[in-house]
């Protein structure tokens, strides 16, 4: 990301990339789910079933690879 794409962010959009790369680097979104919920939060649409559904698919993979 350059520094013009950087100063022509919304807050919302701020915000949304804090999230998306504190999930990502936690472990608790995954990089196919990361766009679609980044547009999601940022529009200001995602609904805590999104939420749920998305970190339990990373959940339910986890446990399936112990």
């Amino acid at each position: 990301m350059n520094e013009q794409e950087e100063i022509t962010r919304t807050p919302s959009q701020e915000l949304t990339n804090i999230i998306v790369t504190t999930l990502l680097k936690s472990g608790l979104l995954h990089e196919g789910d990361a766009k679609r919920m980044a547009a999601a939060i940022s529009s200001g649409k995602a609904k805590s079933e999104d939420w749920r559904i998305t970190i339990e698919k990373v959940i339910d993979r986890e446990k399936e690879g112990e």
